[in-house]
């Protein structure tokens, strides 16, 4: 059986920064195993270095805006909590104040996953 040329093009690249990361190591080993058949064009090389540093930033920005956003969501529910709270103590609800620590601590939970979820994707984002 002949050899093949597999020639690619630079959005092949560039998704590999798009992908989850165990899945673009996926890729680069399997590319790296038959290397030997791929033809990188240089026009293709020169789209790579003009535009990767930007689908890097992207990437990036992906996993800083799901924690930015929940986490503010989460502030912000803890806000209308407390209004919320703030009201029914005015008129005397039996172990309200039970009630508002016990979510307290529910959300410094959630922002406790949300942290480690951030932490658990430093490798990727990197």
């Amino acid at each position: 059986m002949g050899k093949h040329l597999i020639i690619l093009d630079t959005n092949v690249l560039l998704e590999l920064y798009r992908q989850p990361a165990n899945i673009s190591l996926d890729v680069i080993n399997a590319i790296k195993e038959i290397q030997s058949n791929i033809y990188l064009p240089n026009q293709v090389y020169n789209e790579y270095k003009k535009n990767y540093k930007k689908i890097c930033g992207d990437a990036k920005k992906k996993y800083e805006k799901v924690t930015k956003e929940l986490s503010t969501s989460l502030r912000n529910l803890q806000g209308n909590i407390a209004t919320k709270i703030g009201e029914y103590r005015r008129h005397n609800y039996t172990d309200i104040c039970e009630l508002q620590k016990d979510l307290d601590e529910k959300i410094r939970e959630a922002q406790n996953i949300i942290i480690d979820f951030e932490t658990n994707h430093n490798i990727e984002i990197q």
